[in-house]
């Protein structure tokens, strides 16, 4: 499982976390970009808006964890 600020210095990390993905490895993305800001492939998944509230960001954890480690294809519920 992962925890991803989508920019890191100004550099975006999209390749780190297609590789994840190809793992298949679960992630949550902090941002602070709205859906229609990200490339379309990172758009459904689990993410937290910055500044980040560690309660949300504790719930997302939890909710992938317990959809058996597998990535969500839904967006997350506010």
């Amino acid at each position: 499982m992962a925890i991803l600020d989508i920019n890191v210095n100004g550099q975006p990390v999209y390749s780190l976390a297609d590789e994840l993905s190809t793992r298949g490895r679960p992630m949550v993305l902090l941002t602070g970009y709205g859906a229609l800001d990200l490339p379309e492939r990172f758009r459904l998944w689990p993410r937290v808006a910055k500044p980040y509230d560690i309660a949300l960001l504790t719930k997302e954890l939890a909710r992938i964890r317990g959809g058996g480690g597998a990535l969500r294809t839904e967006p997350p519920s506010r």
